[in-house]
């Protein structure tokens, strides 16, 4: 291989590292745009997660609590209900 093939091939070779170099920057540009449109909308949507999350959990308490109160007051009514009525005596009339 003389001295201008051997020049030839390490321009060839040097052009190739320019376009890759150019096509890795112009990538890393994107990745970096997407990026930061995925940062942008990731914070609301956390937020927004987050109170779905604590409207859920309000939700599932109060249900709670008011099947609670439903059962002590089932409760309350049949021990009223129980006292209102007459105990049978053995040898009553």
């Amino acid at each position: 291989m003389d001295e201008r093939q051997r020049d030839a091939a390490l321009r060839d070779v040097a052009d190739q590292v320019d376009a890759l170099q150019i096509t890795t920057l112009t990538g890393l540009q994107k990745l970096e745009l997407e990026l930061g449109y995925l940062r942008r909308w990731t914070a609301p949507l956390i937020s927004i997660l987050a109170v779905l999350v604590a409207v859920s959990l309000i939700i599932s308490i109060s249900t709670l609590v008011a099947l609670n109160l439903n059962r002590t007051l089932i409760h309350q009514i049949d021990q009223e209900r129980g006292s209102l009525q007459a105990p049978a005596t053995p040898g009553g009339p």
